[in-house]
């Protein structure tokens, strides 16, 4: 016990040095090749995109291919598509519950599209799951989403649409 100590004490020490040392090198000699590496040139472009007004001119030369790539694509509001797209999902269920539930939600004028995202947490399979909706107002279920056998901690999209008779609150 006393030599495994004495060994695991000095030479683990070492090891560790020698580790640490080699690791130090290693940084040194990546910052040495940064350094010399050079970015951007003096006489590079600097493009202002704040400053950019958002009408393109019928002549001017765009320099900015990812402005042009938001209208293409139909999006130019600011933000990522994909936290867009996320402020749509909804959770139904908790965490820790056996089956989780989320919904991501689309709406195109008068319909609603639902998304569901069932996620099975249990060791067993459950068959005959079914998602019950129920609507409020003037809206009313088109496809109800049909009863589902679903895995041991296996997953599925069930889609469901809504239909929208009107838009008034009264």
């Amino acid at each position: 016990s006393a030599l495994l100590k004495k060994t695991l004490l000095s030479e683990g020490k070492s090891s560790f040095a020698a580790f640490l040392k080699h690791i130090q090198e290693k940084e040194n000699k990546e910052k040495e090749s940064r350094e010399d590496v050079i970015t951007s040139q003096a006489d590079d472009l600097i493009h202002f995109r704040q400053l950019r007004s958002l009408t393109a001119q019928g002549g001017d030369l765009d320099l900015d291919d990812g402005s042009d790539l938001a209208r293409a694509t139909g999006y130019a509001d600011g933000g990522s598509l994909l936290s867009n797209e996320l402020s749509h999902v909804y959770q139904l269920s908790g965490f820790a519950d056996p089956v989780y539930a989320e919904a991501f939600v689309t709406v195109h004028d008068y319909d609603i599209l639902l998304e569901i995202l069932i996620i099975n947490r249990t060791p067993n399979t459950l068959a005959n799951l079914t998602v019950e909706l129920s609507t409020m107002g003037d809206m009313k279920i088109v496809e109800r989403p049909q009863s589902h056998t679903i895995g041991p901690l296996d997953q599925m999209t069930i889609r469901a649409s809504i239909k929208v008779s009107s838009t008034e609150t009264g």
